[in-house]
């Protein structure tokens, strides 16, 4: 596992298999987790922000992960589908900022 995540980091996967495994498909199944974890957050009343503050790191730091690989593997390849793929992280990041912005606002 280590390793995985070491390569990607290191932008040393396609830049196919970065965009489309390590970042869409798994950002498809951390979404999925972090509504299953999200959806009995209404009963715990206060302690509600806390565990929400925690779901947004660790998808913070996910999304960290999946954008310097994807970005690595795209500087690496190279061409319209590498700057495509590095055009779709900064809106991506516009999103994610947008998002935040709008739950603890």
């Amino acid at each position: 596992m280590n390793n995985f995540i070491h390569k990607h980091w290191c932008g040393e996967y396609s830049l196919a298999r970065a965009y489309w495994v390590n970042g869409v498909l798994i950002d498809c199944l951390a979404l999925i987790i972090a509504g299953v974890a999200g959806a009995g957050l209404e009963d715990l009343g206060e302690d509600r922000e806390s565990i929400l503050v925690l779901i947004y790191f660790l998808g913070i730091v996910l999304n960290v992960w999946q954008t310097v690989g994807i970005w690595r593997s795209a500087t690496r390849d190279g061409g319209y589908w590498a700057q495509a793929a590095m055009v779709s992280l900064v809106f991506d990041w516009i999103r994610v900022i947008g998002v935040i912005r709008s739950t603890f606002h």
